[in-house]
């Protein structure tokens, strides 16, 4: 404590310090503690009980130390009577009336205040708490004191009553009670967790002989000359929490007063007195009392917290949102304090004088402590090359460190900025010509600039909705709701200030002033480079820089290479490690050799030199008012670090851009971009992959892979970067390549992450890093049971937030069926839903949609990353060369494609570069995401109900349709009640109902009486809607208009039953002049997914194939907002296209045709479902007589099918109302037995 507290210690710290924080005894550290500070009476230990330290859950019994009030009274009596030494109490009879005068005076009572004819000796009580670690766990301490004593020097006068912690530490330490108010406290360890017992035992011993007092106020009684204790503790219960029970009830014992609360008491007990005695209770009356308040009390608990819980429940069925809150993990804590850390390595050891020689002199503070490999040591006799003391273990090698905790926000400020400013202000002294020979290596051909659009308010305002909802306010005090309220007039001279920065490159000051906020990388970071500064600008600034670097970053996607990726629109970095490993295992395939390193860029943003970044955003074309703004506002920026709520000194920068401002990507784009442009040539194409500071080479042999590296190495000395040497790995996938590797002195490895992939560079089948990944779960599945969103938000969070985070990268890495089974234990355990003989797999791919299954997850994580980063041909080629090998497959992301696809009956077919599930052959490329989804969820449902039938009681489940099941439970069974009968029977899980399991008491399981839909029809059915004919080339070309005028419609028959549902479309011409429309096509929708969404595009997809056939100019009319907007945007080109999207089958095609449709083609929105006499105007007229038509046409597109085909649709949904209705029946007669049950049962 000495050492921490730098000298400053009190008297009550050197007593403290003198009893020490270990010994022989620990049982006898708070008995010597109290020894040391001479107090004039025994402290009362009394029997707490409180949770086990060990485990947390059993209870055992505390003694806690306790001053007594009565106790210390009596002795301040005898003190002041003189009987025992008046330095205990010194109180002189004109400080009294002084005192006794003030209260009257000030006291609002008409009669004196009790005490004042008696010229009674005031006694103070108080009480406070402090924060003591970056955890926010709290030391609470109680003290009593005499309010007129007069100390003398060094002499105790404030005595501590008690002193609790939140969290048991072994060892006491100054900084656990900062706060300088706080005056002499001692400080005990206490391994307690039982607060409020502590609290509300302690305070009833607060009652003294005087009891009168409690009549009124404890106001009347408090010292002037003293922090008042009442209204400390009224602003403490103000400004905690709800669950902050100990401030709250010790606010309620003050005021009102005890003995007023007595006879109003919630639990009240057959030996508990009327009332309160006023004078001091016999020691079983007084543990009486206690016991009833103690129940009193804990009663109050469980009222408050059933009261929150249902609160909190509510607020998330409202807001779905809450339950991630609920997910997240604790936030990384800003800066409290750092360790100033000195350390050297023992060069000689000289034992006969019990000193060590350094390698190099050092400073030491000679009051500091020492530590030899990370223990204390001893140290008597301090010099820069020398130490003298209990040296006799240490050994040449060994280090010896001395550690300083900075603290005050000085030193803190001054530590963190000359930290940062090593980097933001390395090029203060450099010359700008050195950067010229930077940009002379560029090509000589300067990029045309884009055509930089004034912004609008429109803009502005769209941008800023869509920031984040509690984005992070400037330092300027404007927040998104500030700038949401702005009014129109309000925000245009907004837009017009950054219009002229852009013309001036001059900013307001208060737009450049931004604070730092350093977070930390890791739990308990000491040092300042263990912190990352966060930059936080004004938002007005931020909201500018993003709509600027939207259009820059696009711009610079149409020039960059294909193989950077970072910040670029449409580019991943799942698309850097899939095509990595889909390398490597071609390579392993067809015997060839593929080598790499990977390196990074240490603190990348802030070592940018900016004068050739604004030179290259320049040479490609980034316009110069933009450049001319944003360099000047990176020019006039202030950081200033804000630590503990307060702001430090303005930090200027000549190098770097802030991680905070949009545009900085742009610079780190740029620079990327002058890589690849450093390393092209003929000879290195396809050499290297950027993504934003991680940079990777790979070649066809080591040799090459070390001259690329050196290459990377002298383009980043010649901009003056650093490249982390921790970081830098070589891989290799033939052993001749890594021993090469390892002679040039070079770190192999044989498997690494890869930007949150997992990379196996040998033919092992590795994936440390998706099990790394899985183990972080083991955290989450408590939140989440702990969480009071209902389950099927639950549900959803594991689909949203727990299996993206676990299983990362999967699609190329392999996972065995043990690690599924314990993801699907953890998930059951986390949702709070396990039960005796609960199976998890039926649970989570047949109650609930089987995106819930981490295996299902992991296999449509194979399809969609297949889909996105795969290029057909190549990877076609790869599938059919490991289905014609012999070899053990090679590691990567087409061995993982098959052998998922192969669990859950699919077959590849080379010879068609097709998959065949048990509905038909199809693309999974071409095929639409929806119907991937359903084909992948048929093919899952079969596998688990075939692996489940088994089971005894289980048969016929692979008959069964797990959605409609679950529909006819969730119609049936509307009641949140939670049923559970208790018989002989055998009880099956069901299915969920209103967020509660239910269970079912039968001999047979309840499905095959539920959900007998017939498999094969509904098989036969999909493989005929799958082989419908495309017929949207099938036009009338007889139409010779300017401009043809085409609606467009989409039809559905019984669009709420998946099963059944049937769509199509049409398309028809409408003269202007009112002839009658012409049904240019239509026609039923191909594919398994039938939906009026589709239908709708697949119409808008015939007409635009008309146009470009005529090659004339359409205006398209339709009446699907959603089709009418997506197509909008193709045609200004604000729309990025994503397999992974909805109907990206349609869209693709979609965007294919309008890059040749003439010019002047629109589409626009006509108003549907709208009689004729609310029209006001004749084009509204005309509109929604040529969308009637359309309507229809589509309605009989729908019904014109084959015979055979209504037949089949017929025979299965008869079997659907059949099954349906069965369903109902057999649910209705549980549920009756069950109420039976719940009736008899005592």
């Amino acid at each position: 404590m000495l050492r921490e507290s730098h000298g400053a210690g009190s008297h009550l710290t050197h007593c403290i310090a003198k009893a020490g924080a270990w010994g022989r005894h620990p049982q006898n550290v708070s008995r010597d503690i109290f020894r040391a500070l001479k107090l004039p009476l025994e402290p009362y230990y009394i029997k707490v009980p409180i949770r086990s330290p060990e485990d947390r859950k059993s209870e055992t019994v505390m003694d806690l130390p306790v001053i007594l009030p009565h106790e210390l009274y009596a002795v301040w009596i005898d003190a002041y009577l003189q009987l025992i030494s008046r330095r205990l109490m010194d109180v002189s009879s004109e400080a009294l009336e002084k005192y006794w005068q003030h209260v009257k005076a000030n006291c609002n009572h008409e009669t004196p205040p009790i005490g004042f004819d008696q010229r009674s000796v005031p006694l103070g009580l108080w009480g406070d708490d402090a924060r003591f670690n970056k955890k926010g766990e709290k030391l609470v301490l109680y003290t009593m004191n005499s309010i007129l004593h007069e100390p003398k020097y060094r002499q105790m006068h404030r005595y501590p009553l008690f002193t609790i912690r939140e969290h048991s530490v072994p060892i006491i330490t100054a900084g656990m009670l900062r706060d300088a108010d706080a005056g002499d406290h001692v400080c005990l360890t206490l391994k307690a967790w039982n607060i409020r017992v502590f609290l509300a035992y302690l305070v009833f011993k607060h009652l003294n002989e005087d009891m009168q007092k409690c009549l009124i106020s404890a106001r009347s009684f408090h010292a002037f000359v003293d922090e008042d204790c009442v209204l400390q503790w009224k602003k403490l219960a103000q400004n905690m929490s709800s669950n902050a029970l100990e401030e709250k009830m010790l606010f309620r014992y003050l005021l009102p007063s005890f003995a007023e609360y007595w006879p109003h008491r919630a639990v009240q007990k057959d030996a508990d007195p009327p009332r309160v005695p006023l004078h001091l209770p016999c020691p079983s009356l007084a543990e009486g009392l206690f016991r009833t308040f103690q129940a009193n009390v804990q009663q109050m608990e469980r009222e408050l917290t059933r009261t929150r819980q249902k609160q909190a429940a509510a607020r998330r069925v409202e807001h779905p949102m809450l339950i991630f809150r609920d997910l997240r993990a604790a936030r990384s804590q800003p800066v409290e304090s750092i360790v100033d850390s000195l350390s050297v390595d023992v060069a000689e050891v000289q034992p006969e004088d019990g000193a060590v020689v350094l390698t190099r002199p050092i400073q030491w503070n000679p009051s500091g402590g020492f530590y030899l490999n990370q223990s204390p040591v001893e140290v008597h006799h301090v010099e820069p090359d020398m130490l003298w003391g209990a040296f006799t273990p240490a050994k040449p090698g060994d280090k010896v460190t001395q550690m300083r905790i900075v603290a005050d926000l000085p030193s803190l400020f001054r530590a963190f900025g000359q930290h940062w400013s090593r980097f933001w202000m390395r090029h203060e002294s450099i010359d700008a010509a050195r950067w010229a020979q930077l940009t002379e290596v560029e090509p000589a051909t300067a990029v045309p600039a884009y055509t930089c659009v004034p912004l609008t308010v429109c803009d502005w305002y769209a941008e800023v909705r869509a920031k984040h909802a509690h984005t992070a306010t400037g330092p300027d005090g404007v927040s998104r709701q500030d700038l949401m309220a702005l009014s129109p007039a309000l925000t245009e001279e907004l837009v017009a200030l950054c219009h002229g920065a852009e013309a001036t490159g001059r900013w307001p000051r208060q737009l450049l002033n931004a604070t730092v906020t350093a977070v930390e990388k890791t739990e308990e970071a000491e040092a300042v480079g263990h912190f990352r500064p966060i930059c936080v600008l004004p938002l007005p600034y931020r909201v500018w820089s993003s709509l600027r670097a939207r259009a820059a970053l696009k711009h610079l996607a149409a020039i960059a290479p294909a193989d950077l990726h970072g910040n670029l629109p449409g580019r991943t970095a799942g698309a850097v490690w899939f095509q990595l490993q889909l390398e490597l295992e071609e390579a392993a395939i067809w015997d060839e050799t593929v080598a790499g390193a990977f390196l990074d860029l240490s603190k990348a943003f802030n070592t940018l030199p900016r004068t050739p970044v604004f030179a290259l955003a320049l040479h490609y074309g980034i316009p110069a008012e933009v450049v001319k703004a944003w360099s000047g506002a990176v020019t006039m920026l202030s950081r200033r670090f804000r630590i503990r709520g307060s702001v430090g000194p303005a930090l200027p920068s000549f190098t770097g851009f802030p991680e905070g401002d949009a545009l900085s990507c742009v610079a780190m784009a740029l620079v990327d971009l002058a890589l690849h442009r450093h390393l092209n040539g003929p000879s290195t194409r396809g050499l290297l992959e950027t993504f934003v500071d991680d940079w990777q080479v790979k070649a066809n042999s080591a040799t090459r892979v070390l001259a690329a590296v050196a290459r990377v190495e002298a383009f980043a000395q010649a901009w003056d970067l650093a490249l982390d040497p921790g970081k830098m790995v070589l891989w290799a996938s033939s052993a001749a390549e890594r021993r090469h590797f390892r002679q040039q002195g070079r770190q192999v490895v044989h498997a690494a992450r890869n930007l949150g992939g997992h990379q196996a560079f040998t033919r092992a089948r590795t994936n440390d890093t998706i099990k790394q990944r899985l183990l972080t779960l083991d955290l989450l599945w408590p939140r989440l049971r702990s969480s009071l969103a209902p389950l099927n938000q639950k549900f959803r969070a594991l689909v949203a937030a727990a299996w993206p985070k676990a299983l990362h990268g999967i699609s190329s890495t392999n996972l065995g069926a043990t690690n599924f089974e314990q993801l699907r234990s953890g998930a059951i355990r986390g949702l709070g839903i396990g039960r005796p003989g609960m199976n998890p797999v039926l649970v989570l791919s047949l109650v609930e949609f089987p995106l819930c299954d981490p295996e299902f997850y992991a296999l449509c994580a194979s399809f969609r990353d297949v889909r996105a980063f795969a290029a057909p041909e190549r990877f076609s080629a790869l599938l059919a060369e490991l289905l014609a090998g012999d070899r053990r497959w090679a590691p990567g992301p087409a061995q993982v494609f098959l052998e998922r696809c192969h669990a859950v009956g699919m077959a590849w077919l080379p010879e068609q570069q097709s998959l065949e599930d048990s509905i038909s052959v199809f693309d999974p490329w071409a095929v639409s995401p929806q119907e991937l989804q359903l084909r992948l969820t048929f093919a899952w449902q079969r596998r688990v109900c075939s692996d489940l039938e088994d089971r005894p009681g289980f048969a016929g489940l692979s008959q069964v349709d797990p959605q409609l099941t679950m529909h006819c439970g969730t119609l049936v069974m509307a009641s949140p009640r939670r049923l559970h009968v208790s018989t002989a029977a055998p009880v099956t899980v069901f299915g969920t109902v209103s967020g509660t399991v239910l269970h079912l008491p039968t001999k047979e399981p309840a499905w095959i009486v539920v959900a007998f839909l017939m498999r094969e029809l509904f098989l036969m059915l999909n493989r005929c809607m799958h082989g419908l004919c495309d017929r949207i080339c099938v036009v009338a070309s007889d139409v010779h208009e300017p401009v043809l005028q085409l609606f467009t419609d989409g039809s559905c028959l019984l669009p709420r039953i998946p099963q059944l549902r049937l769509a199509a479309w049409a398309v028809m011409h409408a003269s202007l002049d009112g002839r009658t429309p012409v049904l240019l096509a239509s026609g039923p929708l191909p594919g398994l997914v039938q939906t009026a969404f589709r239908a709708e595009a697949m119409a808008v997809l015939s007409a635009l194939t008309f146009a470009v056939q005529l090659q004339q100019p359409v205006t398209i009319w339709c009446d699907c907002s959603g089709v009418v907007r997506k197509v909008g945007r193709m045609l200004h080109g604000d729309f990025s296209w994503r397999p992974s999207m909805a109907n990206a089958d349609i869209w693709k095609r979609i965007l294919a045709l309008l890059d040749r449709v003439p010019c002047g083609t629109q589409i626009c929105k006509v108003m549907a479902h709208v009689e004729e006499q609310d029209t006001s105007s004749v084009l509204e007229e005309w509109a929604l007589a040529g969308n009637s038509a359309v309507d229809k046409a589509a309605e009989a597109a729908n019904l014109a099918r084959p015979e055979w085909f209504w037949e089949l649709w017929n025979e299965v949904r008869r079997d659907y109302a059949l099954q349906s209705m069965r369903g109902k029946m057999v649910l209705e007669m549980h549920r009756d037995i069950a109420r039976a049950a719940v009736r008899r049962s005592p």
